[in-house]
C-alpha cells in the first residue's frame, strides 16, 4: 500500500489501544488509545462490527479536512461528491476506517496541552495532545478521521 506522503493532515500519530468498552452500546465500542510517540490520548467511539479492534493493537491515526486528491483539491458537500466515480482516488484509499464528523468543542486544558471534542454522527471523539500539535482544530470544523492497523504490533 503506498502512502501520499503529500496531502495535508491536521493531526496524525501511532497509537496503541488500552482499552475497548462494549459495554454500553450494540454496535459501538469506546476505544482508549495512548500515544506511541507524543503524549497524546484518543478516547473514540467506533463501530466495531465493521471495524473490530482489540487492546494492545497499534493504529495508525490521521485527521484532515478533505479527502480529494492533494493535487487537485475541491470541496466535497454530499455523499455524491465522495462516490469513488467521481471523486477517483483519494486519501480514504490508504485507511481501513474512515469518518466524517464536527468539532463540536475545543478547550485548553492548561499552558500546554489542549483537548479536541468531535461527533461523527453520534460516535463521539476526544483528543487530548500539545496545543501545538491541535491548533489546526477550530469550531463547527468538518473533518475527516482515518485509521489503519499497523501491522507487526504485539498482542
Amino acid at each position: 500500500m503506498a502512502q501520499d506522503n503529500n496531502h495535508p493532515f491536521m493531526f496524525e500519530d501511532s497509537f496503541q489501544v488500552k482499552s475497548v468498552d462494549n459495554s454500553r452500546f450494540e454496535r459501538a465500542g469506546r476505544m482508549d488509545c495512548e500515544s506511541v510517540t507524543f503524549g497524546n490520548n484518543l478516547e473514540i467511539d467506533i463501530n466495531n462490527i465493521i471495524y473490530p479492534v482489540s487492546p494492545g493493537e497499534l493504529l495508525y491515526v490521521a485527521i484532515t479536512s478533505n479527502v480529494s486528491p492533494a493535487d487537485n483539491p475541491r470541496k466535497l458537500n454530499t455523499a455524491y461528491d465522495h462516490d469513488k466515480r467521481l471523486l477517483g482516488r483519494s486519501i480514504m484509499d490508504e485507511f481501513e476506517y474512515v469518518m466524517y464528523g464536527k468539532v463540536y468543542k475545543k478547550d485548553k486544558k492548561n499552558d500546554t496541552d489542549s483537548i479536541v471534542w468531535a461527533s461523527y454522527g453520534g460516535l463521539l471523539m476526544k483528543l487530548q495532545g500539545a496545543t501545538s500539535q491541535l491548533q489546526e482544530f477550530h469550531l463547527n470544523d468538518g473533518i475527516y478521521l482515518m485509521m489503519r492497523k499497523v501491522q507487526g504490533a504485539d498482542k
